[in-house]
């Protein structure tokens, strides 16, 4: 989508969920970011709120299953979400 207006981003505390709240944060747009370190969390938001985003953020961990369903399903309550960008990663271990 080219201009979203609502965008869901796990991971959005560092790397590049961090830089995409960042690109996204703009006048009309909503954004939902979950991360698990809330400080880190709660300074992304704020910058993206400076930049002009109305902002919906919530400490998720992505390997708890129903804690996310309930958070989108939360988040589209807010604002049907155009773009959804699943950053978070989670590890099944390493093989050796």
């Amino acid at each position: 989508m080219k201009d979203p207006r609502a965008v869901l981003i796990t991971g959005a505390t560092s790397g590049i969920g961090r830089a995409l709240a960042y690109e996204y944060a703009r006048p009309g747009v909503t954004l939902s970011l979950s991360g698990r370190d809330a400080g880190r969390l709660d300074d992304v938001a704020g910058a993206c709120r400076g930049a002009g985003a109305a902002v919906n953020s919530r400490v998720v961990d992505v390997t708890d299953a129903a804690a996310v369903c309930t958070w989108i399903e939360a988040a589209e309550a807010v604002a049907p979400l155009d773009l959804v960008i699943a950053n978070a990663g989670i590890s099944g271990g390493s093989a050796g």
